[in-house]
C-alpha cells in the first residue's frame, strides 16, 4: 500500500508519464493511416469514459445541487462551459494531436504536446470559463 507522500508523487508521475507515452506511441504507430485522427480520438475518449464515469458518478453521488452544477452533478459548472471545455479540450485537442502526427515524428511531439499544455489549458480556460 502506498502510504507515504513521497512513494504516492512517484506513483503518479509513473501514471504520467506511462500515460503521455502511450498516447504519443499510439498515435505516432497509427500513422499507416490505417485509423484516422477521428477514429483514434473516439476510441481514447471512448475508453477514458469507460474507466471514469463510474468512478465521477461514485465522487459525485453527494452533491446533487442542480442549480450550480451539470451533468448530473457530474460538472460544478454550468452545462454550456462543460460541455465546449470537454469539446474543444477534450476531442478537438485529441483530433489535432493525432492528425499531427500523422506529419511529424514522435520525438517533437513528446516534447511539445507536454510542455505547451498548460499553457493553451489556461488560454482556453481564460476564454471559455465563467469569471
Amino acid at each position: 500500500m502506498l502510504s507515504s507522500p513521497r512513494a504516492v508523487g512517484i506513483a503518479a508521475a509513473v501514471v504520467t508519464v506511462a500515460i503521455w507515452t502511450g498516447f504519443i506511441v499510439i498515435g505516432r504507430a497509427s500513422a499507416g493511416m490505417t485509423l484516422l485522427p477521428f477514429d483514434l480520438a473516439l476510441l481514447r475518449i471512448a475508453g477514458a469514459s469507460v474507466v471514469l464515469l463510474p468512478w465521477g458518478w461514485w465522487l459525485a453521488r453527494g452533491r446533487r445541487d442542480a442549480a450550480s452544477s451539470s451533468l448530473l452533478g457530474f460538472s460544478p459548472l454550468p452545462l454550456r462551459p462543460t460541455v465546449l471545455a470537454g469539446f474543444f479540450g477534450g476531442f478537438i485537442y485529441a483530433v489535432l494531436c493525432y492528425a499531427g502526427f500523422f506529419f511529424a515524428p514522435a520525438a517533437p511531439a513528446s516534447v511539445l504536446m507536454p510542455g505547451s499544455l498548460p499553457l493553451w489549458t489556461a488560454l482556453l480556460a481564460a476564454v471559455i470559463l465563467p469569471d
